[in-house]
């Protein structure tokens, strides 16, 4: 609070933020030494010093993170560009090193009897 602040776009840079999920069964370690590997070797990423990796909260079906990298700005590549690119090299990754990002997972109870087979149930129906 007691140091100025310092415009980053004004000085041309711009920082590119990308939360992901993970599977609770991946290795934490493993899974950050690969993004940010593979981060760094995107083209037009600047400032690889700086890059933010986070691990930030344990989610419904993953570990969430977020992953935080600079590029030059404004101009090519855009912003837009940056983050698709961020989001595919990553995904590529994980899908060469088994890396999984979960679906959501919801479990369905439907009767007080909880685990009682949905085609076994009785159905009433209304008068």
């Amino acid at each position: 609070m007691q140091n100025p602040i310092e415009n980053l776009s004004k000085l041309g840079q711009l920082r590119i933020d990308i939360p992901v999920g993970i599977s609770y069964a991946d290795d934490l370690q493993k899974v950050e030494d690969l993004v940010l590997k593979t981060t760094k070797g995107m083209d037009d990423v600047i400032r690889h010093e700086d890059m933010i990796f986070n691990y930030t909260a344990f989610g419904d079906s993953s570990i969430n993170f977020e992953i935080k990298y600079w590029i030059n700005y404004p101009g090519p590549p855009s912003i837009f560009e940056m983050t698709s690119r961020g989001v595919k090299a990553i995904k590529a990754a994980f899908d060469k090193e088994g890396t999984t990002i979960p679906f959501p997972i919801r479990t369905l109870d439907f009767g007080i009897k909880g685990g009682e087979k949905l085609s076994e149930m009785k159905l009433k129906s209304g008068d």
